[in-house]
């Protein structure tokens, strides 16, 4: 079979085996969309991208920026980051506008992926160097200074 061949077949994902009569599809589709999602910078790598800067920023903001604050001798709000008040920036767009950019985007200080109004879809290089960033931010507020 060629690919263009086998990228038509048909895919399906179930909650059980295909041949009980309880079993119900969940997904549907070919095997070219599957592939197509699952891309590098595609769908579903946009997805799971959005998700890790919400998930960061709420570790950030709950659990690591009072912890280090505390440390340091200075109350929470005093704690700043110009890093973790851009991923503030982009988490609120994504949970409050639909993954678009908004107008505090500008204002952003070190991540400038998008313009206000564009769909915030960080690529698989904007999301390595973000971990970087974000390993030597923490390191670098723990010294008491700021890498970003």
């Amino acid at each position: 079979m060629s690919i263009t061949e086998l990228d038509a077949r048909s895919y399906i994902y179930a909650d059980g085996p295909p041949d009980t009569p309880t079993t119900k599809v969940l997904l549907q589709g070919t095997q070219a969309a599957v592939k197509n999602r699952n891309a590098k910078d595609g769908p579903n790598t946009m997805l799971l991208a959005r998700m890790v800067i919400v998930s960061v920023y709420q570790l950030w903001e709950d659990r690591y920026r009072p912890l280090i604050a505390k440390a340091r001798g200075l109350a929470t709000n005093d704690l700043r980051s110009n890093l973790f008040g851009d991923l503030r920036t982009y988490r609120r767009a994504i949970i409050h506008a639909n993954s678009v950019a908004i107008p505090e985007v500008e204002a952003n200080k070190v991540l400038h992926w998008c313009v206000p109004g564009a769909p915030i879809n960080p690529t698989t290089a904007q999301m390595q160097t973000l971990l970087g960033l974000i390993a030597a931010e923490v390191e670098a507020l723990e010294r008491g200074s700021s890498a970003a």
